[in-house]
């Protein structure tokens, strides 16, 4: 017979994690409260995030700036015969191949014997190669007026004398 009221005990309450239990518990509560946190934490990281990429959309993105330093740096730690032309930076690569790093339009690309076009960096007003007897240094300005240095050291085999025993 209906009597008007319906059973909160039964196997259709879905709201309960724990049948057993009347009630909201403490386990419940603490439960909540733990998926509330991670929730807000992740928003919070997510809006910093957002809100630092956003903030001079013409500036160099930090990732890509860190790809372009350990990239360039690795290469000219390898290669010899360095070069500043009025293209930009120009050396041989162990292949024995001569690699173009100089600023086209508002990026910098990478070319292998004057051919291709490897971009390297986008939004770029400036760039500046300096070959020293200690490395080289590379500096640029984003279109955003940000400047940017890069120093890579060469390291050469000491040529003394031989101190065999």
């Amino acid at each position: 017979m209906f009597n008007g009221r319906k059973n909160l005990t039964g196997p259709e309450n879905h709201a309960c994690l724990f049948l057993e239990e009347r009630g909201y518990t403490l386990l419940n509560m603490l439960f909540s409260l733990a998926i509330f946190l991670i929730i807000i934490s992740s928003m919070l990281t997510l809006l910093s995030f957002l809100k630092n990429t956003s903030e001079q959309p013409n500036d160099l993105r930090p990732f890509e700036w860190e790809l372009f330093s350990e990239q360039v740096s690795y290469e000219i730690k390898q290669s010899s015969q360095f070069q500043v032309t009025s293209e930009g930076l120009m050396y041989t690569n162990p292949q024995n191949q001569r690699v173009t790093v100089s600023r086209y339009n508002d990026l910098i690309r990478r070319q292998i014997g004057g051919k291709g076009h490897e971009v390297l960096l986008q939004q770029v007003k400036s760039f500046n190669a300096v070959v020293e007897e200690s490395g080289v240094t590379l500096s640029i300005v984003s279109a955003a007026g940000k400047q940017y240095e890069l120093k890579t050291y060469l390291y050469q085999e000491f040529k003394g004398e031989n101190h065999e025993k």
